[in-house]
């Protein structure tokens, strides 16, 4: 497995295909003097699961991290302003993707093929954000939280409430669903009361109906 630092002579920027299916290849950090990620240049690194994207980088090219199948999490500096088509295509382990700035212009299908729970981080308050019909969810940190404060308290407000037994004894005319997974059917059971002023009503003899 190949860490790697691009150094040297300044460097603007990296090449098409510069280091395709490089399949060792874990981790790399950009230098500052690169401005553009060309076309195809990381496409199926497959182990890659670490990338440093400096601010000065304005634009990343098509597929540049197509079938970076390891590949987590990304931050996009705020200096980015394009992103071309399937750049973070079929990356099936990209989970979290931060936004640092303004909405870049994507190209077709960015994030095709991630995990339909990816969730996208943009700076509160910044509109303008579009993923193309991509399942994410777009968040702010801040509406992240919310969210989870919001989860946690339905859980505790699901905990306390009756069970179905105390739903069936203590609520008259209730009725409950008995599922069977198994057999894929689903059997309404309920009793059945008779009343002849339509004030007190008794139960009709019987096993009831289903």
């Amino acid at each position: 497995m190949i860490p790697y630092t691009i150094a040297g002579n300044p460097v603007t920027s990296i090449g098409y295909e510069a280091f395709r299916d490089c399949t060792g290849l874990t981790s790399i950090t950009i230098p500052e003097s690169v401005t553009r990620i060309e076309k195809e240049t990381f496409y199926g690194c497959r182990s890659l699961t670490g990338i440093t994207i400096p601010d000065s980088v304005t634009s990343i090219g098509g597929y540049a991290f197509y079938s970076c199948e390891s590949l987590a999490s990304i931050a996009i500096p705020d200096g980015v302003t394009s992103i071309g088509s399937y750049a973070f295509g079929s990356c099936s382990s990209l989970t979290s993707i931060t936004f640092l700035g303004d909405a870049p212009t994507l190209g077709p299908l960015v994030f095709v093929g991630i995990p339909a729970g990816a969730i996208v981080y943009i700076p509160t308050g910044v509109a303008g954000y579009t993923f193309g019909g991509v399942d994410v969810q777009s968040a702010s940190e801040d509406q992240l939280q919310t969210a989870i404060d919001e989860k946690d308290e339905q859980i505790t407000e699901l905990s306390q409430r009756p069970t179905l037994e105390q739903v069936r004894d203590g609520r008259p005319g209730s009725v409950l669903l008995s599922v069977d997974s198994e057999a894929g059917s689903v059997v309404l059971n309920f009793t059945v009361e008779e009343s002849e002023d339509l004030i007190t009503w008794t139960p009709v003899e019987g096993p009831g109906v289903s």
